[in-house]
């Protein structure tokens, strides 16, 4: 096999780039004047609110509009009236994203922006966009899709995030905010039913304990989902799951400028497994599958996190720390041949403990500049283990791992305000990282026959699964280091124009592979994943603010991309999945953002996102010929859609003593895709359609609302592995069809 193939001339096609470049710079010169003369003219009017966004972690905030980043948000009003009940909702209005759940296992995310995503389920390889709730990271990818409910607002940032965030990740960052306590009394209610028997009760509480003082808040969160598949297995309906989740809060202010908030989380989840077609059984443009296997999965978690906030004269600056500790638990079954035959099931168990603590300086001087500052610590105890039948062997083999990860960064920033209207961006983060493991891999490789999978048999008592107990086979641990500076400019045109531009790099850990499945592969190390981002921008409000159209073009060089591949035992043709850096990459590509209100009863909105990406160079055989060759440079990006597009509108009309009336639709097209590596399991193009219709009382302390979404009926899927067997049989766990419901809203 060829040591490296590396590909000819400059990847990515910089003369398309450069195309994109003078359009985008064409429009903003062009509007440029009107919206300075309509800032002038209508300088009393803010017209559409804008969110105040955490991205910058600056001590007076900014809105969306003046953050010189890629970020779309969504407030609660906005999560609410789209019916938006988990993170996986969010993505298809936002362009170049993609936020699917991992099919196999609940609640487990599998989000990619720019082309730069995780495409597995093994807890030890590192997110490339990471999850941030309440500022504090969650360091696996596993329990944070359930429910939307109680939170104030989500931020997603696109692109490379290795300055100001608690860890380092190349493909972007999706921050998650719940609700603070309230300062007056208040309370919700809602209770709601959809398609599937899917029954939903939620309430908070929220007001003052000892005046101005201390203040708390309660939200108790319950979903009983009866399932919206029918199992052809036995003809029984599936998908079905319980979730409850209590989130308590506390906030005291014993003086002036001192804040303290507390929050705490309990989740606890149990239901069915992945509802997984077969392609070679039922056509992917169905919802037909059969599971023989009584596959489930059940989660529990808790997380707290303790803030607090110093306001300081220094700077007129405030001083932040952030602690955060999460406990997540998760045993799961899958049916992992996809068929009614008992051919193979795996089980996993997933223990996880993460502690953090971020402590920052964010401050202003003399308008000359702003500056944040701080250091960032985490620690985690990761636990895996994994149990999988296959060829309908009477016995299981068993493998798993343990990973100990300790890390640390100190970062700052300063924007230097050199000129009126124009500030120059600098950054520069340092990190470090040891992360040491011990694995008990599966091994003497004895597995044959034509089952849908094969693996290896381990030495006896290598792994007790129900006692949480393994021996290793390897032992290892590693340190890595990096440096990752941004330096940049913004340019505020005209109080409503700003341009921006800045380079910048991220990068994702090394590790581990704790699902190893030959001794004769080592797990790891594998190497960090690098990436260099270039990024220009424009957010322009017109019209009073009523018209608001955000653009950003980018063009990224990635090293050492980290994939989880699959590759051939020698000895029996079984498969198994590992972790490599498989190639270096140019992704590049350009993205907009519309909303116009033409009247403050109608809202306008719409997206479009295109990227481009390639492999530069190549270090592992992707296609599995034995040799890396142009057919693996020719392979396209996985959980890259070239095309991303989104349009939608709201209306709302009084009628009578009714109250408000409010129409709301939108649509979103997201391009084809490949889920792995090799090119052999595709994503179904999506078209999705959303609508609903909600009346409010004139007092605003009710709300009904009748909606339904995937209107079209349109097949998705969580992910598409192929697997061996019948001529194209998969794996590919489905994604719920049309929804209809209705949901009742009380607040005071």
């Amino acid at each position: 096999m060829d040591a490296g193939k590396e590909k000819s001339g400059n990847g990515g096609n910089p003369m398309k780039l450069s195309a994109w470049t003078i359009s985008l710079l064409a429009v903003a010169a062009c509007l440029q004047s009107g919206a300075a003369s309509a800032q002038e003219a209508n300088a009393g009017n803010d017209g559409v609110d804008d969110i105040i966004v955490t991205a910058t972690k600056r001590a007076d905030g900014q809105t969306l509009q003046k953050t010189a980043l890629a970020i779309s948000a969504l407030g609660a009003a906005q999560i609410e009236s789209k019916q938006i009940r988990d993170l996986a909702g969010i993505g298809n209005s936002i362009p170049n994203v993609s936020f699917d759940s991992g099919g196999t296992f609940k609640g487990t995310a599998n989000f990619s922006i720019r082309g730069l995503g995780v495409n597995s389920s093994i807890p030890s390889l590192e997110p490339s966009v990471g999850v941030f709730v309440d500022g504090v990271y969650q360091g696996i990818n596993a329990g944070i899709l359930f429910d939307t409910f109680d939170l104030e607002k989500i931020e997603i940032l696109r692109g490379p995030q290795g300055l100001l965030f608690g860890r380092n990740v190349t493909g972007g960052a999706v921050l998650v905010s719940t609700k603070r306590p309230t300062r007056d009394f208040s309370m919700s209610m809602r209770a709601g039913i959809e398609t599937g028997s899917n029954v939903t009760v939620a309430g908070s509480v929220s007001g003052p304990i000892a005046g101005d003082k201390l203040l708390g808040k309660l939200a108790v969160y319950y979903n009983d989902d009866g399932g919206w598949f029918t199992n052809s297995f036995n003809n029984q309906k599936y998908g079905g799951s319980r979730t409850f989740i209590i989130r308590p809060a506390v906030e005291f202010e014993p003086a002036e400028g001192l804040d303290l908030l507390l929050r705490f989380e309990h989740g606890d989840q149990k239901g069915d497994g992945a509802a997984a077609q077969n392609f070679a059984l039922y056509s992917r443009h169905s919802f037909k599958f059969s599971n023989d296997t009584p596959a489930y999965s059940r989660s529990n978690w808790n997380q707290g996190t303790a803030e607090m906030n110093l306001d300081v004269g220094f700077g007129s600056g405030r001083i932040t720390n952030v602690f955060g500790w999460r406990q997540f638990e998760q045993a799961a079954r899958v049916d992992t041949d996809a068929s009614p035959q008992p051919l193979s099931d795996s089980y996993t168990f997933t223990k996880q403990e993460q502690f953090s603590n971020e402590l920052r300086y964010a401050g202003s001087f003399a308008d000359i500049v702003d500056v944040t500052t701080g250091l960032f610590y985490f620690k985690q105890n990761l636990d895996y283990q994994d149990a999988r039948r296959a060829n309908n062997a009477p016995t299981a083999v068993y493998s798993g791992g343990i990973q100990d990860s300790h890390s640390w960064a100190w970062f700052s920033s300063a924007d230097f305000h050199v000129a009126d209207g124009l500030t120059l961006n600098t950054g520069l983060r340092y990190s470090r990282e040891r992360k040491k493991v011990r694995i008990a891999s599966q091994d003497t490789p004895t597995a044959t026959g034509t089952g849908v999978t094969s693996v290896d048999i381990i030495p006896a008592g290598a792994c007790n699964i129900v006692a949480r107990q393994c021996v290793f086979d390897f032992r290892d641990s590693k340190s890595w280091s990096s440096w990752t500076p941004k330096v940049g400019f913004e340019w505020t045109v005209a109080p409503s124009n700003l341009f921006y531009a800045f380079w910048t790099k991220g990068v994702r850990s090394g590790g581990y592979n704790v699902r190893n499945s030959f001794q004769s592969v080592a797990p790891g190390p594998f190497e960090p994943e690098n990436v260099s981002n270039f990024e220009m921008g424009n957010k322009l409000q017109l019209l009073d603010k009523r018209l608001t159209f955000n653009n950003a073009i980018y063009y990224q060089k990635v090293k050492g991309l980290q994939r989880s591949v699959i590759i051939a035992n020698g000895v029996n043709g079984s498969t198994a999945a590992f972790i490599r850096n498989t190639a270096d990459a140019t992704i590049w590509g350009v993205e907009s953002e519309l909303r116009f209100n033409p009247t403050p009863e109608l809202s306008l909105n719409a997206s479009v996102g295109y990227t481009h990406g390639e492999y530069d160079k190549m270090f592992f055989d992707l296609t599995g010929d034995g040799v890396i060759d142009a057919r693996d440079l020719a392979l396209a990006l996985p959980r890259l859609s070239p095309w991303t597009v989104s349009a939608g509108f709201s209306y709302t009309h009084p009628v009578g003593d009714l109250g408000d009336v409010t129409l709301a639709a939108d649509y979103s097209y997201r391009d084809r895709s490949f889920y792995n590596d090799s090119n052999t399991g595709a994503l179904n193009i999506m078209h999705m359609v959303n609508g609903s219709i909600s009346v409010q009382s004139d007092d605003k302390r009710w709300t009904a609302s009748l909606y339904g979404k995937n209107l079209l009926n349109k097949v998705q899927f969580g992910g598409v592995t192929p697997i061996r067997g019948l001529p194209g049989a998969t794996l590919a766990p489905l994604e719920k069809g049309r929804v209809i419901g209705i949901d009742v809203k009380f607040q005071y």
